[in-house]
């Protein structure tokens, strides 16, 4: 991803709202899935984002090595 888009979704990012726990796998039982922040991405933040009402819309991000990930 090149430096331009990566500003395009800083722009976008809003306030940090919590991190993700990567506990989902195709293992997973029902309740697993009931754990809070639970996820299959792994360990991310998730933000809220710019424009919409965090109830609705809600994005993670992450860099690696200056990458996004």
């Amino acid at each position: 991803m090149d430096e331009i888009a990566k500003q395009k979704v800083k722009v976008l990012r809003g306030e940090k709202l919590v991190r993700t726990k990567g506990t989902i796998d195709e293992w997973s039982k029902q309740d697993d899935y009931a754990t809070e922040f639970a996820s299959s991405i792994g360990n991310s933040d998730v933000y809220s984002v710019r424009g919409y009402d965090e109830s609705f819309r809600i994005m993670t991000y992450s860099e690696e090595g200056g990458s996004l990930a």
